[in-house]
């Protein structure tokens, strides 16, 4: 179980990374960095919403862990 929390952490990790770098070679006079990373985490939260509210009774740890399928760009 711990190995499988790890893969996630290290997915999701690579994901966000990788957004964040494309985001700073496309990089432009207007956009607003700290703006951009409240939306993905407000994304992160209503995706983790709409995960656990398909489970009956989450446990403390589902409704704690963000998963890499969470993350949309």
């Amino acid at each position: 179980a711990i190995q499988k929390l790890e893969n996630n952490a290290q997915t999701l990790e690579q994901k966000l990374s990788n957004d964040f770098v494309d985001i700073d070679r496309n990089n432009n006079a207007n956009f607003s960095n700290g703006r951009y990373v409240r939306n993905i985490f407000d994304k992160l939260v209503l995706n983790h919403a709409i995960r656990i509210s398909t489970i009956d009774h989450p446990t403390k740890e589902q409704l704690q862990l963000l998963l890499a399928t969470d993350y949309t760009n």
